[in-house]
């Protein structure tokens, strides 16, 4: 398949975000922010902050339309330099902040802006913006440096073969994606019902928070963990900084991996450490049933290592702390779906211990209060829900088999392997 090599500078024009602080969010233009560059090939725009309309700055220059490419300027490890995706739908007056580049092509007629977006996203290229970031501690990008990126350009008429391809694969991955929500907004409904609401409850008493059911009782974090090592925070930042990481080895859990109410784990781009190193750190690992929390940044992060785990082990980042439960006490899995329910989310993020940056610590931790309900009652909803985790574990296997399938059949679309 014939092609031609041309640098991003020759097929359109790059502008730096706009620059603003806290103080100026407030009803007005929604911006996109680098967390909204990590979700899918399409910048996520669904409940965006939004700046003030009397923002002092000419908004019209910042400004996305459909076929914007979005580049993350920085990132802390190489792994996550220059990530892309490109802007789909949107609200009007949307903007995007100081951390991203925006890229938009000169003519649509010579260049299909999702083919760039497939490209620019694939393993290969990837790889490419990986090695430019390497040896720095943050990677860092620049104009200069994207304009200069060079790539192999089809004619308009196989980028638009391609993309119909490959955007058929990524509408299955999406629809199992959200087969994957519904399925887990199904579960946190029957907790809800069960634990919070207390359905089919008649007696109740007095407790630090609040009325609960006869034979329930309240804990602190620190009363339900299992006795050795059950809390423990990350190890120190010059132990596991970025000079440790390698591509293969002991999977790391940082930020990436955890949500705020969304999905259990997200067990997929990770940085890695030795064997040697994890044992090191071993007091810092993370097992099958461990719950994680995010200690510094995003507050209210919580994550539980599944039983269908990718790893055996993991470590945690210096940014993390680890919570293991007794299981004479309570399930992890009834722990998690209690510390990722909105209002015991919210009670943590307002625990917010930092000045510049968001801060909970090892005491913050503990002090969470929880709800226990019988051990056999919460068994009896781990049994209730066994078959939706099972149906979950099942769609997540087939989204990274597709996922995998996109990757192996560009490089082969392009090179004309597989004939089109």
């Amino acid at each position: 398949m014939k092609s031609k090599i041309v640098t991003l500078d020759e097929l359109g024009e790059f502008k730096n975000g706009l620059n603003f602080n806290k103080y100026d969010y407030g009803e007005g233009y929604p911006i996109i922010n680098v967390k909204q560059l990590y979700q899918s090939r399409f910048a996520s725009t669904k409940n965006l902050l939004s700046i003030r309309k009397d923002f002092g700055k000419k908004i019209d220059n910042y400004t996305v339309k459909k076929g914007d490419l979005l580049f993350a300027r920085g990132s802390m490890v190489a792994k996550g330099a220059g990530q892309v995706v490109m802007v789909n739908d949107f609200k009007p007056g949307t903007v995007f902040s100081g951390f991203i580049i925006r890229f938009r092509v000169n003519d649509e007629k010579k260049i299909n802006p999702l083919f760039l977006n497939y490209i620019l996203r694939s393993p290969k290229y990837r790889g490419q913006f990986v090695r430019l970031a390497e040896g720095s501690v943050h990677s860092n990008f620049n104009q200069e440096i994207l304009g200069n990126f060079k790539i192999e350009l089809p004619s308009i008429h196989i980028q638009n073969i391609i993309t119909n391809i490959l955007g058929k694969i990524d509408d299955s991955i999406e629809l199992l994606q959200t087969l994957d929500s519904h399925l887990e907004d199904i579960i946190k409904t029957f907790f809800k019902s069960w634990f919070i609401d207390f359905d089919g409850q008649t007696e109740f008493i007095d407790s630090e928070l609040g009325k609960i059911p006869k034979g329930w009782k309240c804990y602190h974090t620190d009363e339900i963990k299992k006795e050795k090592k059950g809390i423990v925070s990350g190890p120190f930042g010059s132990n596991i900084g970025s000079r440790f990481f390698q591509t293969i080895g002991i999977p790391v859990i940082r930020g990436n991996n955890l949500t705020i109410g969304k999905e259990e784990f997200i067990d997929a781009g990770f940085v890695y450490i030795t064997q040697e190193k994890a044992e090191e750190l071993k007091n810092c690992q993370a097992i099958q049933g461990d719950i994680v929390f995010t200690a510094v940044g995003t507050l209210g992060q919580v994550g539980i290592i599944p039983i269908y785990s990718k790893y055996e082990k993991y470590v945690i980042s210096n940014k993390q702390l680890r919570l293991r439960i007794a299981t004479d006490i309570a399930t992890p899995f009834y722990c998690y779906y209690w510390y990722s329910y909105p209002d015991v989310s919210n009670f943590i993020i307002n625990q917010n211990k930092g000045t510049s940056v968001p801060l909970i610590n090892l005491q913050v931790l503990k002090s969470i209060p929880i709800i226990i309900p019988p051990l056999t009652k919460m068994k009896e909803f781990e049994k209730l829900v066994e078959h939706i985790k099972f149906t979950q574990h099942n769609l997540r296997q087939k989204i990274d088999l597709l996922s995998e399938v996109r990757d192996l059949i560009l490089p082969k679309l392009m090179s004309g392997e597989i004939r089109i």
